[in-house]
């Protein structure tokens, strides 16, 4: 077949009805081999009770049988089939043998015979005969005897009948298939490009078959599509592959970039120490109090770069923060960091309170603003250069938004924006995380971000947060809130302290027996249970991890005998899978509170204040 048969064959009305004549013949041919099988079963099944009749006849009256045959006289009085006597025979025996033909025709439906000889009116004449023929029609050889036998048309056509409804009913059982077939064929081929493209599509296997030249056809798609798929699984696995290495590149600059941080916070707390010390030995001790302020506020510091780290995984936030002020204290941060090309533009309605940390804002607030520097400083050209900071709220919602004049973003751009490690910038200058790590802090928050960009005119970025109605507590300062409790009644509180670390523990035993408690430590879970059922404690500060026994075992088992009665502060610097498990427990008031490292002593003052009140 050439391909132009071939093109025929593909046409969309053409394919169809090459497929049905094929189906219509494949049909005819199978119906007439099985009608011919019929009519040679209905033969045998006549032709074999006509044998076993000669064959009794044959044994009963030791008389020779002749073949069976056909004959123009016996199909003209309705007998189909004939046996055939002709013998001399006695005619003691003679009667014998028309009373055994007549039992015969008695006993076999369907079936009759004729008995003739010479002298007509000694001869047996069926009634078939008599309505057909007269006698004197015959004429046959004397002392001969004639028997012919055969079954009538009437029953032929009755056992016909009978077997051609069988027949009929197991035909069509079989054409069911063949009809169905048919039917499939034709719809399905009917457009065979359109049905062989949704398959492709689907990566279904194609099933065409029939003609040598299609078989071909769908074998090489087929093989086609076989090929097609392990080039895609090969380009999906590089890509993966592709995509963690430049993750772990991208993590290792942030890593390197962190690192680098907390070298120059450690650096300055190791030379603020060495210089108080070398104070301390001269007797100089009043020379060292501006170290130990620097080392306060270098840890400070290095506090809000670890809750940096911790905003790229998943954290809560139970802080508020006044956005309306914390924005307009920025204003003079916002001067200095914005190069002074760059106009910025403000609008900030009062009083919008929002369930985020004052970190958190800030981060945010930091990472859309560079965003939007750099976006007007990569556009060449620019004859606006400006940045408009907005928070107002609608329906009950605090909008905060930046929107900028810059380069704008494509829509590939904008599709991946939030994905980890993505970054436009080029190596070493971005890592990636900007954008991620706002996205977790407005999601923690239940927030969402909605982006505006056209390409080459600029972009606008607006966060959604929900309305807080709660004032914002004013914090006081950290003399006045480690400030000593001369109540009796917090002094009588009985506090654990539970941690596997020895400077920590002994820390905060130390500050909290200055301030006149009761405390007790424990080194390991394992002690703090047996502590804890012998001696029974109003607080217990229990640290996260913990060797043998963690702070999640020794809260279960607590749970486990029964209502808890003390309070229990889990102190931890990264929950990491346990976050959900916090957060319900503090919801069921098994935890009193979280802290989170590194905290200051005063938190942990403030955190006893809420217990005495609570209680």
């Amino acid at each position: 077949m050439k391909l132009k048969d071939l093109r025929f064959l593909f046409n969309k009305k053409n394919f169809g009805y090459v497929l049905l004549i094929r189906t219509l013949v494949l049909f005819i041919i199978f119906d007439f081999v099985l009608f011919s099988i019929f009519g040679l079963f209905l033969l045998y099944l006549i032709d074999n009770q006509q044998k076993t009749v000669l064959s009794h006849l044959k044994t009963s009256f030791e008389i020779k049988a002749e073949n069976l045959y056909s004959e123009y006289l016996f199909k003209e009085i309705g007998v189909s089939q004939q046996g055939f006597i002709k013998e001399e025979i006695k005619y003691a025996k003679k009667l014998k043998l028309i009373e055994e033909c007549k039992r015969l025709s008695q006993s076999i439906p369907g079936i009759d015979f004729i008995i003739l000889e010479e002298n007509f009116s000694k001869t047996y004449i069926s009634e078939i005969l008599k309505k057909f023929y007269n006698y004197n029609y015959f004429k046959f050889e004397p002392l001969k005897i004639k028997i012919l036998f055969g079954f009538t048309k009437k029953y032929t056509y009755k056992v016909l009948f009978k077997y051609l409804i069988l027949f009929v009913y197991i035909l069509s059982t079989l054409n069911i298939g063949f009809i169905y077939f048919l039917i499939k064929s034709y719809w399905d081929f009917r457009k065979p490009f359109e049905n062989l493209i949704k398959n492709l599509k689907m990566g279904k296997k194609l099933s065409l078959t029939g003609y040598y030249e299609i078989d071909a056809l769908v074998n090489a798609v087929n093989k086609a599509l076989r090929k097609e798929k392990e080039l895609f699984e090969k380009e999906k696995r590089l890509q993966q592959e592709m995509a963690v290495r430049d993750k772990m590149i991208a993590l290792g600059t942030m890593a390197g970039g962190y690192a680098h941080e907390f070298n120059n916070l450690l650096h300055m707390i190791l030379g603020s120490l060495e210089l108080a010390e070398l104070y301390i030995k001269r007797g100089k001790e009043k020379e060292t109090e501006k170290y130990f302020s620097q080392i306060k506020q270098i840890t400070l510091k290095g506090q809000e770069l670890a809750k940096r780290l911790l905003y790229l995984t998943r954290t809560t936030h139970t802080e508020k923060t006044n956005l309306s002020k914390f924005l307009e204290n920025l204003k003079s941060f916002t001067r200095v960091f914005v190069p002074r090309e760059i106009n910025v533009y403000y609008h900030i309605e009062p009083n919008l309170i929002v369930s985020l940390s004052e970190e958190g804002v800030k981060e945010i607030f930091i990472n859309l603003l560079k965003n939007a520097i750099d976006a007007i400083e990569n556009k060449k050209d620019a004859i606006e250069k400006k940045i408009f900071i907005r928070a107002y709220k609608k329906d009950e919602k605090v909008i905060f938004e930046i929107e900028d004049t810059g380069t704008g973003m494509t829509e590939e751009v904008k599709a991946r924006i939030f994905d980890p490690f993505f970054t436009t910038k080029p190596v070493k200058e971005g890592t990636g995380l900007g954008m991620y790590l706002v996205y977790n802090i407005v999601n923690s928050a239940k927030g969402s971000i909605e982006i505006n960009t056209i390409l080459n005119k600029g972009t606008t970025i607006r966060i959604y947060l929900p309305l807080v109605s709660e004032k914002v507590e004013e914090k006081k300062s950290i003399e006045k809130e480690i400030s000593l409790i001369e109540d009796k009644k917090s002094k009588a509180l009985k506090i654990l302290v539970v941690d596997d670390e020895l400077i920590i523990r002994d820390t905060i035993k130390e500050f909290l027996d200055i301030q006149g408690y009761k405390v007790e430590s424990a080194e390991n879970g394992k002690t703090a249970l047996e502590k804890l059922y012998k001696n029974g404690y109003d607080v217990c500060f229990l640290d996260m991890y913990m060797p043998d026994l963690t702070g999640k075992e020794v809260l279960q088992e607590i749970i486990s005998k029964g209502k808890v009665t003390t309070k229990f502060i889990l102190i931890t610097g990264y929950g990491g899978e346990m976050e959900k498990i916090l957060d319900e427990y503090l919801k069921q008031g098994i935890l009193f509170k979280v802290l989170r490292k590194p905290f200051s002593l005063s938190e942990i003052q403030k955190v006893l204040k809420e217990i005495l009140q609570t209680n």
